[in-house]
Parts: structure tokens; sequence; C-alpha cells
């Protein structure tokens, strides 16, 4: 008998737990949109400086942000940086589930603009059949912070695939306090502007700014996937100490 109520008092503390985390851990809500081809026209390569030591670089083999030497963000090696695509979600807060009906996952950034304000590159989206939608990714400095910007009118869905980081932590109340790995997260609503969502074992902080509901994936080897339902993503990266002012 004490056996068995030891027994239930374990399963009514578990079902607590689940409940209280449901908001961020769902292992199979998201789609798994996998990045393809990139393709980087010649004009719009190279490295574009924003200042505060800070550069934004675009190249085939990616888009990186560095603070002098130092990498504080950059999209997967050797494939396409973002997909987009058309669908919808079913169900509300921690139920929902992705319903694609087409990705676009392939790249081509044909041109970059430089001025005062940082790098506007355009290009498309586009899938085998040669669908497509219009691109655009600016890169802006803010003080010590840099903003990334990424539209593709039409789309439903934007994917940001960025690189593999160890030891991503989130920053509450967007996601828990606790290495995100291997998990989906769905993350909390923001309840204001330029709000941090996680740390990364580089020392920065990333904010994910958007309008519509907001996942993190982290289950893949290679990649951190963002997911944001619209068609427009912001992301805010920015050292976890701020250098002072020389």
């Amino acid at each position: 008998m004490r056996f068995l109520v030891v027994v239930l008092a374990a399963v009514a503390v578990l079902g607590v737990g689940a409940v209280g985390r449901t908001q961020f851990d769902r292992r199979s809500s998201l789609v798994d949109v996998q990045p393809r081809l990139l393709q980087v026209a010649q004009g719009a390569r190279g490295v574009v400086t924003l200042g505060e030591g800070l550069t934004v670089s675009m190249y085939a083999a990616g888009l990186r942000v560095q603070r002098q030497d130092q990498v504080a963000f950059e999209t997967v090696v050797e494939g396409s940086l973002v997909s987009a695509a058309r669908g919808h979600l079913e169900g509300r807060g921690a139920d929902r589930r992705e319903r694609l009906d087409a990705t676009l996952d392939n790249v081509r950034i044909d041109s970059v603009e430089v001025s005062a304000r940082g790098a506007t590159y355009r290009g498309v989206v586009f899938d085998d059949e040669r669908r497509s939608l219009p691109l655009t990714l600016t890169a802006s400095r803010v003080g010590q912070r840099v903003d990334l910007r990424v539209t593709v009118p039409g789309a439903d869905l934007v994917v940001l695939h960025a690189a593999r980081q160890p030891l991503t932590v989130g920053i509450p109340p967007r996601l828990p306090a606790r290495n995100l790995r291997e998990r989906v997260w769905w993350a909390a609503p923001q309840t204001g502007p330029d709000q941090p969502a996680f740390t990364t074992i580089l020392g920065y902080t990333v904010g994910i700014d958007a309008d519509g509901p907001t996942a993190v994936d982290l289950r893949q080897v290679r990649r951190n996937e963002i997911h944001v339902w619209g068609p427009t993503l912001r992301l805010s990266v920015q050292p976890d100490r701020p250098s002072p002012h020389r």
C-alpha cells in the first residue's frame, strides 16, 4: 500500500511538471524544413563593415556576423540560409502543429546595397520547379547589437537555418532557463521589443522579434532552426557582456 501511494504521488508530481513546461516542449510539432542550395552572385559577396568592430559577410558558404575576429552568429555552412513555406498552423498554444503545402528551400542572393545603415541583400527563395518569392535580408547595427531582418512577401512561414551551436540556453520568459538541446520549443509571446530568447556558447545573446508564433528546433546535427509564422523574421545579436565604450 505504501508503495502504491509513493507511485501515485510521483505520477502526480510528474504530471504537474509536464503541464508546466508544455508551453515550450513539443517534440514533433515542427516540420523539418531542410536547407538546400545557396547561390550568391559575385557582386553580393564580401565583408561589410557596420562599425564598432562589427561586420557582416556573405559568401557561398553563408552569412556570418563577427566582432573583430570573433564569430557572433552564422548561418548553416554551404546551405540556404533561409527557407519559406506556404501552409498553416493547427491548434493553439503548446498544441500547435505545422501543416505545410509547399516549401521554397533554395536561395539565390543577387545583389547587396551598402549604406551608412548597413547592408541590404536582395534575391529570391525558390523550389525545384522554379516557383519563387522575393527575399530581402538586411543587417544593421544599433550600438553593439546587430539586427538581421528577413522578409519574404507572400510566405506564411520563414525558417532561418543557423549553424549549430552547443550550449544554447533559453532566457525567460521567452524560453526556459535550461539547455535547449535536441528538442523543439515554442517560445512564449513577446512582452516587449528586443526581448532576448537565448544565449549560445559564443557568448552572445539572441533575440527573436516576430509578430506570429515562434519556435526553435535544436534536434538537428548541423543546424539550429528558428521558425516564425509570418513573412518577416527579425533577429538581434549582442554580446552577453557589452564592451565598454572607448
